[in-house]
């Protein structure tokens, strides 16, 4: 973190410029639909607070315990739903109501391939691939943004860690030998040990033997 702090802050710096691009444009769109049912101001108000509201979420599911709560992935697929619809409804009236035909351009080099009934076809296909798509973005670049805050905070608590010594019984790398050489070593001398202890069993047995042979006499 020391060393690589203004590469951090920097990757961060981007993320979060990325989100807010992508995050105002949708935001844009949110008001065009919300305008569908709301004044111009609650339009604005709704559509901020969803915004906000997606991102807190996924906030809150990657760095809290929140991501093994139902209620916590349901608000993420109910505010992205609503996201990702608003967008494509603004991106699909502007293309039906700017009055340009850009569009098939679009259609003619992409979805050559594709033959649909109705013109409109192609606009639903290409307002979904272009409105769609931005509210998954943008909560991309607030997962990338979480995944940083964790793992600089996963670095601190490791670098706070105390360090292990090291046992010496435990084998080297730089000498890999080590361990078994000790082994060996414990055999030998166990092998040595259970020699003498059997050199003494027989030599009581043999004194046994004398005495059984020739009992001392009384005095």
């Amino acid at each position: 973190m020391k060393k690589n702090k203004f590469l951090y802050w920097a990757l961060i710096g981007t993320f979060i410029l990325l989100y807010l691009f992508i995050a105002f444009v949708s935001t844009l769109h949110a008001i065009t639909f919300f305008e569908l049912t709301n004044t111009l101001n609650l339009a604005i108000l709704l559509a901020f607070a969803f915004e906000i509201g997606q991102s807190s979420v996924l906030f809150s599911i990657l760095l809290t315990k929140n991501k093994n709560r139902m209620l916590a992935w349901l608000m993420m697929f109910l505010l992205t739903a609503l996201q990702i619809s608003a967008n494509v409804y603004a991106s699909f009236r502007f293309m039906d109501t700017s009055g340009t035909t850009d569009w098939t351009y679009w259609q003619r080099a992409i979805l050559f391939w594709m033959e649909a009934d109705t013109a409109e076809m192609y606009k639903v296909i290409i307002s979904w691939l272009a409105g769609g798509i931005l509210p998954l973005v943008a909560l991309g670049m607030t997962a990338l943004v979480a995944d940083n805050i964790k793992l600089a905070t996963g670095e601190e608590v490791s670098k706070k860690e105390p360090e292990k010594e090291e046992d010496d019984d435990t084998p080297l790398f730089k000498n890999p030998f080590k361990k078994k050489e000790e082994v060996l070593e414990e055999e030998e001398v166990l092998e040595e040990e259970k020699k003498e202890i059997v050199a003494g069993i027989s030599e009581l047995e043999e004194q046994f033997e004398k005495v059984a042979d020739d009992p001392p006499k009384k005095a």
